[in-house]
């Protein structure tokens, strides 16, 4: 990258989390960016921003709109074809807060189709279901067990 220092990489597991939260904080300590706190108007624990310069201005971005931002970006990829409903894949470790995060940062993005969040194990396992359902080789005489193996960029986690 030719712009380090300004480039957001590796968000998702500090989405939705306070500013404070320990695991926040050793996440943060490995970033090339900036974080800091961001306070809510509702109150409550501080949340995560991220120092940018746009514009030759610097500015704080909350992390979540970041994250609504970089999905937003991705639907606009596809130019002859741009999404309306969308559903987006979260890691499993992922909790309710996490969740709403993310789909507030979504919000923040403009981005008002966004109909589900699904676990990655479930998407995986959904669609091995209608790829085995449409082959008719499931049948209720004989149960069958499945390992579903997420092989992300970060980390390796698996479902049976």
């Amino acid at each position: 990258t030719s712009n380090f220092k300004n480039t957001i990489m590796n968000m998702k597991r500090l989405i939705g989390l306070s500013f404070d939260d320990p695991r926040a904080q050793a996440e943060i300590k490995r970033c090339a960016f900036t974080c800091v706190p961001v306070k809510h108007s509702s109150g409550g624990p501080d949340s995560i921003g991220v120092k940018v310069n746009f514009n030759s201005e610097e500015n704080i971005v909350p992390i979540e709109a970041v994250a609504g931002m970089l999905v937003k970006h991705m639907g606009s990829i596809v130019k002859d074809a741009a999404p309306v409903d969308w559903v987006v894949t979260i890691p499993g470790y992922y909790t309710d807060a996490q969740r709403r995060a993310l789909l507030a940062g979504c919000q923040i993005a403009g981005l008002d189709g966004v109909q589900r969040l699904m676990h990655e194990h479930t998407a995986t396992a959904l669609a091995f279901g209608i790829f085995k359902d449409i082959r008719k080789e499931f049948t209720k005489d004989k149960p069958t067990n499945v390992m579903f193996i997420d092989m992300g960029a970060t980390s390796y986690s698996c479902s049976i």
